[in-house]
């Protein structure tokens, strides 16, 4: 959220804990038990009394370059007696961490959906990223709106993403496809650029 998380008043705040960790143990489900040693993982949190009232988030780190990480999320936010979109996005790979967000100048060139599809080109100073995202069913999440869990939103875990990152003079820096990721889509329309 960069600056934006020091407004007063916000419906929601949004932080990112760790964008990308290894896993060791096991998890117990049912009685049932899967060994996660050796996965990556990513955790990020929410809190607030409401979710924005539309957005398009997404989330991958299981790409063939070990240790890459991509985020991306725009979301129509509520704001005293307003409402602004805001964009964050990052791509960490080898090579660096990448960011485009609304309060470094980010900006999001083009946003389109086509059936299961998104396909978005993101600007910052230096870089361009694209990426593609094809979207699976999900489950059913419960959700705060005015500060109950009444809302009730769809996130996919096995969304594939392939994503291009390239520099100022054209210059391929990353290209990587990444399956098992997340997505959510609420009121997605609302971005189309």
């Amino acid at each position: 959220m960069g600056p934006f998380s020091f407004l007063p008043g916000m419906e929601c705040y949004h932080g990112i804990v760790n964008i990308c960790h290894t896993i060791s143990g096991n998890l117990c489900f049912n009685g049932e038990e899967t060994d996660m040693t050796g996965g990556e993982g990513y955790i990020e949190k929410d809190w607030g009394k409401s979710f924005p009232q539309s957005w398009i988030w997404m989330q991958a780190n299981h790409f063939e370059t070990r240790g890459a990480s991509f985020m991306f999320s725009v979301a129509r936010i509520p704001w005293l007696s307003r409402s602004f979109t805001g964009l964050i996005s990052f791509l960490k790979t080898p090579s660096g961490f990448y960011r485009f967000a609304t309060y470094n100048g980010g900006t999001i060139q083009s946003l389109r959906i086509a059936g299961d599809k998104i396909t978005a080109r993101l600007r910052n100073a230096a870089h361009t990223l694209d990426f593609t995202a094809a979207y699976t069913q999900g489950g059913i999440l419960k959700a705060p709106k005015n500060g109950m869990m009444h809302r009730e939103i769809e996130e996919s875990i096995t969304v594939e993403i392939k994503v291009s990152l390239t520099g100022r003079k054209g210059n391929t820096i990353f290209e990587g496809t990444s399956g098992r990721a997340g997505m959510e889509l609420s009121n997605a329309a609302e971005f189309l650029v």
